[in-house]
């Protein structure tokens, strides 16, 4: 996947060390360029809606509880 794309992803957000994780439905991990106005949201599962900015992390624009 190129950098500079949008998503939209379903999965459990959790703390990680530097970054947030958030793990997905399907398996595998996306670290998170989050706002720490999030971050009462942890072990809760979410949508994530971000841009790619790194192989593995989003530049997260919007978060909603599932």
């Amino acid at each position: 996947m190129p950098r500079g794309t949008t998503h939209s992803i379903d999965g459990l957000l959790v703390t990680g060390s530097p970054y947030p994780l958030l793990r997905p439905d399907n398996g595998g991990a996306w670290r998170l360029d989050l706002p720490a106005k999030f971050r009462s949201l942890f072990d809760r599962r979410v949508r994530i809606e971000g841009i790619r900015c790194g192989f593995d992390m989003l530049d997260v624009t919007k978060v909603t509880l599932l």
